[in-house]
């Protein structure tokens, strides 16, 4: 089965080290990346920012506006990592069913690939999440955070980067859905593997969070272990 890897957001806008150490978790030494930019409007933009922030020596393919579904499947057969990048989920969600990529995707579910999704990506994954796709702000508050809905591909609703304004308004939404949920700072992720969830942080001084569906949506803190 695929390896589902949700990442809350960035410390650093330069910095890759969270990836690394998923990576290094993996033992992923020589392997093969697959970027997905699709969440922001301007693709180049948002590949340019990715390449800049990683620091890999391993190949890196990226996902284009002329990327059929023929060429997605040999480019996901030749990726060990699929990594879906950050922006705004409605526009990943439109993208990816416009492009008829969701068949192809869910071809790979049952195979040995690492799914990787940061803010936008993240909540690809989820059963829902919450986003910032039309939210706005004034002087006192931000408005219209809203729930999205996923693909259902992890039994949990998402809330990346829960140390921003706003957020706290998860804490009331999570409770509209039949699964549990976790909030995720920047810096952090959170591994399922299997029956498994495993906290990664990039910083110590970060947190991640589980509202359990069995302890009537109980905030409870989970711990990186080790």
């Amino acid at each position: 089965m695929a390896t589902f890897v949700c990442l809350g957001g960035t410390l650093d806008a330069n910095s890759d080290a969270l990836e690394q150490k998923i990576f290094r978790f993996f033992h992923l030494r020589s392997f093969r990346l697959l970027f997905f930019p699709l969440a922001e409007e301007q693709m180049d933009t948002a590949v340019s920012k990715f390449l800049k922030r990683m620091h890999l020596e391993e190949p890196i393919d990226v996902v284009t506006e002329d990327t059929d579904v023929i060429s997605l499947r040999k480019k996901i057969e030749k990726a060990d990592v699929l990594y879906f990048g950050g922006g705004h989920v409605l526009t990943l969600l439109n993208r990816i069913r416009f492009f008829n990529y969701l068949p192809v995707l869910e071809e790979f579910l049952t195979s040995d690939k690492i799914f990787m999704g940061i803010s936008a990506g993240a909540i690809l994954f989820s059963y829902a999440g919450l986003a910032d796709h039309h939210a706005y702000r004034d002087a006192f508050r931000v408005y219209r955070l809203e729930m999205v809905e996923g693909l259902h591909w992890i039994p949990y609703t998402i809330c990346p980067h829960y140390d921003h304004e706003g957020r706290i308004s998860y804490n009331d939404e999570v409770a509209g859905y039949p699964v549990s949920g976790i909030a995720l700072e920047d810096g952090t992720a959170v591994i399922f593997e299997a029956d498994t969830v495993k906290v990664m942080k990039a910083s110590s001084q970060k947190s991640v969070y589980l509202f359990d569906l069995e302890k009537n949506f109980q905030m409870l803190p989970l711990y990186e272990e080790g």
